[in-house]
């Protein structure tokens, strides 16, 4: 057996990441602060997988946290925190992983499913999974993301449903207010559309590569009931972010580009109403954005035209997308 940290020499580990993005790790953890951070991911490390931490692999924290330990046992293990999600949505969504996992979808292997190791934090645990690398956005990569994506969409379809949560509709910021009817029209689509299970965070971070092909894809707490084209526009806005969400660097070019390589991919074009359909769930996905924290303090009026400039491109590069309506 290696051996194992202190709980002390854990929190010097882990600090100097917690104390950089304090407002994403609070996010991450709920309620617990700095020490408690350390001390509780140390404890359900003894207590649910059976050795302490004898080193720290990687930590990152954004909406939730990931963290790679390797056990005083010699087990590497990833250990993911969500905070605010509902225990049984993510129950479902890891039987689901391992569902497409078995279907040939490189995904991890589930060791401990999500477990609340307090009230409204969970923790879910894999064995590490690394068969690859990250790779720089090009053209190739581009469309090994569209083919995977689409791959994995199809063999959700042969998934049960049940017990998965549908994607809420949020429609609070003062930019839908610029686009009029814009809001009843995706009433519409969310209450009356049909639903699938998609990955709704499917981006170049969250895969590896290997050979200009995805052989590992992570986050798997994602996978919602959601609109098709909805799941499809989303993707297609953020594919290529290794950061956080932006409605301030947007990428026409690369958004026309995966459409065009899904369209391929798939066999088939793209219909009017489909086009339709992406590009409102588009604007529903810029403007939900700007939500954020991160664009509290930034001009309404800038955001707009950032948003409308985007949306012109688009159609510049394809015109069936201005044809689809929504000018």
């Amino acid at each position: 057996m290696a051996r194992a940290l202190t709980q002390d020499a854990f929190l010097a580990a882990i600090a100097p990441t917690i104390d950089r993005q304090p407002l994403k790790s609070a996010g991450a953890f709920g309620p617990l602060r700095r020490d408690d951070i350390a001390a509780h991911i140390y404890g359900y490390c003894v207590s649910d997988l059976g050795a302490p931490p004898s080193g720290v692999l990687f930590f990152g924290v954004s909406v939730g946290a990931v963290l790679g330990i390797r056990l005083a046992d010699g087990c590497e293990v990833a250990i993911k925190a969500r905070y605010g999600v509902d225990l049984a949505h993510l129950t479902r969504a890891y039987d689901l992983q391992e569902e497409l996992r078995r279907k040939g979808i490189p995904c991890a292997e589930l060791w401990r499913p999500p477990r609340e190791t307090m009230p409204r934090l969970s923790f879910v645990t894999h064995r590490l999974f690394a068969p690859g690398s990250q790779a720089r956005l090009s053209p190739a990569i581009r469309r090994a993301i569209a083919e995977e994506y689409w791959r994995i969409t199809m063999l959700a379809e042969q998934c049960d449903p049940a017990g998965l949560t549908s994607r809420e509709l949020v429609m609070t910021s003062d930019l839908f207010d610029h686009f009029p009817g814009l809001r009843e029209e995706l009433d519409d689509l969310h209450l009356h559309g049909g639903k699938v299970i998609a990955h709704t965070d499917w981006k170049i971070r969250n895969l590896l590569f290997h050979k200009n092909k995805v052989s590992a894809a992570f986050d798997f707490d994602a996978l919602y009931l959601v609109d098709e084209m909805r799941a499809i526009a989303s993707t297609a806005l953020n594919f290529m972010r290794v950061r956080g969400p932006s409605t301030i660097d947007l990428y026409p070019g690369e958004t026309h580009g995966f459409l065009g390589d899904y369209e391929q991919i798939r066999g088939k074009a793209f219909s009017l109403e489909e086009v339709r359909r992406v590009r409102l769930w588009s604007l529903y996905d810029m403007i939900f954005r700007t939500w954020f924290p991160a664009y509290r303090r930034v001009p309404v009026g800038f955001l707009y035209e950032r948003i409308k400039r985007f949306d012109r491109a688009v159609g510049d590069l394809w015109p069936v997308w201005r044809k689809a309506g929504r000018g």
